[in-house]
């Protein structure tokens, strides 16, 4: 099969994604990669205008989103950009705060565990002296 065959193939087939689903159009995720890129220029060609980018960069490589709105801006796509990155650190922040306090209380029943001698845990199969 010749790539021009493959690629009408796959833009039919978007075509009848979106119409048996019955949207309006897509929304592609641009990273500033290669696969992002050629979906864009895919999601292009199957629906025309009825699409919509979006770069969601999250402590990332300020050149990605570069590369991202260049795809967007040669596809002629519409791009919203969300940054995840504040999100992202506290959610970080959340779950430290919660790992650290799981470890405080799961090292407070090791240590009673130990007065009775276990050297394991059954259901977790974790050496006592790995964790304390």
């Amino acid at each position: 099969m010749q790539l021009e065959q493959y690629l009408d193939q796959i833009i039919k087939w978007l075509q009848e994604i979106k119409q048996k689903n019955q949207v309006k159009g897509f929304i592609v995720g641009l990273s500033g990669g290669i696969d992002s890129a050629v979906t864009a220029f895919l999601l292009r060609k199957a629906v025309g205008d009825e699409c919509l980018a979006v770069i969601m960069p999250c402590e990332s490589d300020p050149k990605d989103a570069q590369d991202a709105r260049l795809v967007a801006a040669s596809c002629n796509i519409p791009v919203i950009e969300i940054d995840l990155t504040p999100t992202y650190q506290q959610w970080k922040r959340i779950l430290i705060f919660f790992s650290n306090k799981f470890i405080l209380i799961f090292r407070h029943y090791l240590m009673q565990i130990q007065k009775y001698g276990c050297e394991w845990l059954p259901f977790m199969r974790l050496p006592l002296n790995i964790i304390t």
